[in-house]
């Protein structure tokens, strides 16, 4: 009689907890992103979410060089491709690719317009991924071709490359919307007037487990609505 009393008792303990759970996190919405794109766009909008979504929770998980977290556990994937490329069940567009080249501003009187000029300059590039030929589509149709980087041009993390342009060590080509913080706060300055938008671009895709879930779709909705510029 003890033996079942207790079964029982530990049977319900554990549904109680699993209910308790699963209205704990009914809210918590997890979004695996970039180091690039949390910390110099998602991380300067997401308060004001916050302010006015009070019943839901927002979880960041970098996926930056970390396998633990992988995209089956989060509910929404912020990724960064062509649209027929892109993971999910459902995507919504952040916004599209425009690559702006960016530098401290007392190297920009060095520099112009001028392709061949720009060229010359030390260039730094990101050297690994889809983005790795960035200066070439770039310069494509100027009839210029740049230069090969050295190895102190090359990163394969986007923030480096960033502290990089930040330290004064050469130009770099960035996403129009990631480097807008450091343009209002005159951190960096756009060099000349070119800037090439793709095909690729910034996108919400929505994972299996959460397809049904109002609060991601909310979350979604909102990522796909902060761009001035789609």
């Amino acid at each position: 009689m003890l033996h079942r009393a207790i079964v029982a008792a530990s049977l319900q303990v554990r549904d109680a907890v699993k209910q308790i759970q699963r209205h704990r996190d009914r809210h918590l919405v997890t979004i695996n992103t970039t180091i690039g794109f949390a910390s110099c766009y998602l991380m300067q909008r997401l308060a004001a979410f916050r302010v006015e979504n009070p019943d839901i929770s927002v979880e960041l998980v970098s996926r930056d060089q970390n396998e633990i977290y992988g995209l089956a556990k989060a509910d929404i994937v912020i990724a960064f491709d062509r649209p027929d490329r892109l993971p999910g069940v459902q995507q919504t567009k952040i916004f599209n690719e425009t690559l702006v080249p960016a530098a401290k501003p007392h190297l920009v009187p060095e520099l112009s317009d001028d392709p061949e000029t720009l060229a010359h300059h030390p260039l730094l590039h990101l050297s690994s991924g889809i983005h790795m030929d960035d200066w070439t589509t770039f310069f494509d149709g100027t009839g210029v071709m740049p230069p090969a980087p050295t190895s102190e041009q090359k990163f394969t993390s986007f923030m480096v490359c960033l502290q990089a342009a930040l330290n004064g060590d050469g130009v770099m080509l960035g996403w129009e919307h990631l480097m807008q913080n450091y343009f209002d706060l005159g951190l960096l300055v756009r060099v000349g007037k070119r800037k090439i938008t793709t095909d690729r671009g910034y996108y919400a895709c929505l994972t299996e487990r959460s397809r049904d879930r109002e609060s991601v779709r909310r979350i979604c909705g909102w990522l796909g609505s902060i761009a001035d510029d789609k």
